[in-house]
């Protein structure tokens, strides 16, 4: 039984290593994506204020693939660091086993929640592809990317809940 544990430990901490490498990576795309968007915006305000001329596609290109990339591919890493916002002025009263326990509830409810948007998120990027979704206007822009996108982001947010979940249940296990 001890070589089983072994292995599914082992297995457990390549795919934390690999997660994490990911994060890194959507971390690092989330910055440039919010440097872009600044620099396009910007460019675009100055332009329209001593030229009276915008560049086309500006607030469609960054509405659509920047704005998702830097809310959704680095959800994941917040998710690792605790920077998400919780309110446990009671729970630290509580006994550490039930502190663990309500914490394994919530991340469950998160995983089966987020887990359901990422599927929703592929499907309708899928969907968007089939079906060709683009936008109306001067730039005929791909709509499906957003949902694209948004299912990686809260997929890997998934994994990396279930991640934690298994280093709660080990703090259960004596």
């Amino acid at each position: 039984m001890s070589k089983l544990l072994q292995s599914l430990s082992a297995g457990a901490n390549f795919l934390e290593r690999v997660i994490t490498y990911i994060e890194k990576i959507f971390v690092y795309l989330g910055m440039f994506a919010l440097f872009t968007m600044m620099v396009l915006i910007t460019t675009n305000a100055v332009m329209r204020y001593l030229f009276a001329s915008s560049f086309p596609g500006v607030i469609e290109s960054t509405e659509l693939y920047l704005m998702p990339m830097v809310v959704f591919l680095v959800a994941s890493s917040l998710q690792e660091d605790d920077g998400n916002i919780s309110v446990n002025i009671f729970q630290k009263k509580l006994p550490e086993t039930l502190q663990i326990l309500i914490n394994l509830l919530a991340k469950f409810a998160a995983l089966v929640i987020f887990g359901v948007i990422s599927y929703m998120g592929f499907m309708y990027g899928w969907q968007g592809y089939q079906e060709g979704w683009i936008t109306v206007g001067v730039i005929a822009f791909p709509e499906y990317w957003s949902w694209i996108i948004m299912g990686i982001g809260f997929g890997l947010f998934s994994f990396r809940v279930v991640l934690q979940m298994r280093d709660d249940i080990m703090e259960l296990i004596p």
